[in-house]
């Protein structure tokens, strides 16, 4: 009667017969991944994780692309009332954010935007007009607003 052998028994009198080759193959196999382990590079970044045709990550590399943005952080101030941020006291606090969060250590206070620290450009009937919306803009509206008032 003969001994039928399955598989798996099949593979292991395979392996130990040609035992020097299965040897050298692995080694091979060692060496091709030592040469490509320079190659190797660690990408953490949030990207790294969503699909590359994401619509997201489209519209993020975009602005990255645009604006020279890298990992940005959002703050967002919401006012709901009638005004909505563009009153005094939100930009008040807007101002100071933006002074506080530029102050932390590892942030580069000439990368942070906000509305205290850029121009807003409008249109005219002569073309564009560029006015400050800083600060000095700020403190010249509660100026005016306080002089109506008297």
């Amino acid at each position: 009667m003969q001994k039928k052998t399955g598989l798996l028994e099949q593979y292991f009198h395979f392996i130990v017969n040609l035992r020097w080759l299965v040897v050298m193959l692995g080694a091979a196999l060692v060496v091709v991944a030592i040469t490509a382990l320079p190659m190797l590079t660690k990408d953490t970044s949030a990207g790294a994780f969503i699909d590359p045709d994401n619509p997201a990550l489209r519209y993020r590399e975009q602005v990255e692309e645009l604006f020279g943005l890298r990992d940005p952080i959002v703050v967002a101030v919401v006012n709901e009332g009638s005004e909505g941020i563009f009153n005094p006291d939100s930009l008040q606090l807007i101002d100071w954010l933006t002074n506080k969060i530029s102050a932390l250590d590892n942030v580069d206070p000439e990368r942070v935007v906000s509305l205290a620290t850029e121009s807003n450009v409008v249109g005219t009937e002569m073309g564009m007009e560029v006015r400050n919306s800083s600060t000095h803009s700020l403190r010249r509206k509660q100026r005016l607003q306080k002089s109506a008032k008297l």
